[in-house]
């Protein structure tokens, strides 16, 4: 009664016709339904939308056959849920991977150019830049499209359940070496500031080297990215416990608090919160999330709004996944 309207008087000893609205031009009538599911004692199922308070909802109705009678359907039950939510998450997921095949399209078709133009050079002796420059150029757009079809590879993995961890013990030193020598050129072209504070002794853990170093790589090029030119970025490793912890602050654009819970979301970037001009495609961080809390570890957000820095903290046990 409260979501048709209706009164019971209104209900009770009518059709089903008489009592929903008109079902949608897509799907099945309510008394197609009702035939399927007395005819061949199959579930069926329509929709249909209201309209409340100037607010459009839309509605799955499912018809299921009531227990058999002498190898008849005697009867059959109804029952409608709402799905304007579910319909709405999917519109916009439909949504975020259109612009995310743009973009990913975009990402590649800067460094195709430049491995082109270095292409064109080669080919003339004559060019006044030296060839190690043109090499050095290549080998960095290189870099930056194996790194690009790496991330789209792992998220495919990671949405497959397929995402594997290679554990070792490990000392958070080597991890964080191995991200500053990836890092470094981002950084200097940033004009950046970079502070590294780093336990005197060594830090070991059970972890996976690789996946770790791909989790602070991720941290150090969005604080570069997002952080204007001359900006301070600072990398710090802590032990509490039986954890190890890994901060990644900067002073650059920071996060808006409307923003800050869907940061982790795939295709996140593609949302309002971040400057689209940076570039970035969105699977970044939500890789980040997958690999800490594969390790059985956390990762957490510190910001205090836009143009305020941020700071991402994750934290690694020390024993690795149980």
């Amino acid at each position: 009664c409260r979501v048709l309207g209706k009164s019971a008087d209104e209900i009770i000893g009518r059709g089903i016709s008489e009592i929903l609205p008109p079902h949608n031009e897509n799907f099945l009538g309510y008394e197609a339904a009702l035939s399927q599911v007395f005819g061949r004692g199959e579930v069926a199922d329509s929709r249909f939308s209201l309209v409340n308070a100037g607010v459009k909802r839309e509605y799955l109705m499912v018809f299921t056959p009531a227990p058999y009678q002498d190898g008849k359907v005697k009867g059959a039950h109804g029952l409608a849920f709402e799905i304007s939510k579910i319909l709405k998450d999917i519109h916009a997921s439909d949504r975020r991977k259109d612009q995310f095949l743009a973009i990913v399209a975009h990402e590649m078709r800067n460094p195709i150019s430049s491995l082109a133009a270095g292409l064109r050079l080669l080919e003339h002796s004559s060019t006044e830049m030296p060839l190690s420059d043109v090499r050095k150029l290549m080998e960095n757009q290189i870099t930056n499209l194996s790194r690009l079809v790496d991330d789209i590879l792992d998220v495919s993995h990671v949405r497959n359940g397929r995402l594997s961890l290679k554990l070792e013990l490990i000392d958070a030193h080597e991890v964080v070496k191995t991200a500053l020598d990836t890092c470094r050129e981002a950084i200097e072209r940033g004009n950046h500031e970079l502070k590294v504070v780093l336990p005197s002794d060594p830090v070991p853990l059970c972890a996976d080297r690789q996946r770790l170093s791909q989790v602070l790589v991720n941290l150090l090029d969005n604080a570069a990215k997002y952080t204007p030119p001359g900006g301070k970025i600072t990398l710090k490793v802590t032990e509490e416990g039986m954890d190890v912890f890994f901060s990644v602050s900067d002073n650059g654009i920071g996060v808006s608090p409307e923003y800050a819970h869907k940061i982790f979301e795939l295709f996140s970037q593609l949302d309002a919160g971040l400057d689209k001009r940076k570039g970035g495609v969105g699977i970044g961080l939500y890789l980040v999330k997958m690999v800490v809390e594969g390790h059985n570890g956390r990762i957490q957000l510190v910001s205090d709004g836009a143009g305020k820095g941020s700071a991402f903290v994750v934290r690694i046990p020390r024993e690795g996944p149980k």
